[in-house]
């Protein structure tokens, strides 16, 4: 090597240095579509009250395609298998995703990167084409709408109930959003499943905040006076209500959340059960 290109070397080497960067290597950026697709997905489908899951993780890139590390579509209750078919595309900005469900059913949806709430179709083995929604949620969530509310969380809420205290089920839906009818028209309809879910549902109050669509935001004005704290932040610097999409529900008891989730299931599998459990708690004092 000569003096001059040894000498170029050490300069270039020093430069990299002063401006952070490391010296003969460099990180590849985060793939946003990667990072789009990868996580924990609640599924609706239109006409069937059941929601599924989809978990997605490893993903990598390849040219203009996305591959899986690992995947696991399901309902809800089940522990779920994994898709066949997968095929991920990205094209401009629009990631467009095609699989086949366990049920071979087909599955097709696109977005874009940092949408947490995307619309597609499931054509079902019969042929039949039905609407889907996905909406993106936390790990834990899934966890709580799968195995119901945690145990200590549910502990730790009861033990602070009073003989007074004011129980709330607060409802979250949108005018653009079609599972918002079909749960009005389940629960309060011809069905009547809310005297199921919640037999003594007289005794709570009831709260409905109404959206102009489903991707809007819950703001202070659309819940009473004593609940417009909901619409803050925690301690931890994150909002109270997890809301991602509608419908979306969340138990309240006194100044505390102590259950939430979306869809259907989560008000029969961890918002319902919350409140009938803290009733209970409330009348149990009550009779002391």
């Amino acid at each position: 090597m000569s003096f001059l290109s040894a000498t170029i070397r050490i300069w270039c080497a020093a430069l990299l240095l002063l401006v952070g960067l490391p010296v003969g290597a460099s990180d590849p950026p985060q793939d946003a579509a990667a990072e789009a697709l990868e996580g924990a997905w609640l599924i609706s489908v239109g006409g069937d009250a059941r929601d599924r899951f989809l978990i997605v993780s490893g993903v990598q890139r390849d040219g203009g395609r996305l591959w899986p590390g690992a995947t696991r579509y399901g309902f809800l209750g089940g522990a779920g298998k994994t898709v066949s078919g997968w095929n991920a595309e990205i094209g401009g900005d629009m990631l467009r995703l095609k699989f086949v469900t366990p049920a071979d059913a087909v599955m097709e949806v696109q977005f874009q990167a940092g949408d947490t709430l995307v619309e597609g179709s499931l054509r079902t083995k019969t042929g039949k084409i039905l609407p889907v929604r996905w909406t993106r949620i936390a790990d834990e969530e899934l966890e709580e709408l799968r195995a119901g509310p945690r145990e200590l969380a549910r502990q730790a809420a009861m033990s602070r109930i009073r003989p007074d205290s004011k129980i709330w089920l607060v409802y979250v839906g949108a005018t653009d959003c079609p599972y918002c009818r079909g749960y009005e028209a389940e629960f309060f309809g011809r069905k009547q499943m809310m005297e199921q879910t919640i037999p003594d549902f007289p005794s709570i109050g009831y709260v409905k905040a109404s959206l102009g669509g489903y991707r809007g935001t819950v703001t202070p004005g659309l819940l009473p006076p004593e609940l417009r704290w909901l619409a803050g932040r925690g301690a931890d610097g994150k909002p109270l209500l997890r809301k991602r999409g509608t419908p979306f529900f969340a138990a309240v008891v006194d100044d505390r959340v102590v259950a939430q989730g979306h869809g259907i299931v989560a008000l029969e599998s961890s918002v319902g059960p919350a409140i009938n459990e803290a009733l209970a708690r409330r009348q149990e004092l009550s009779r002391r």
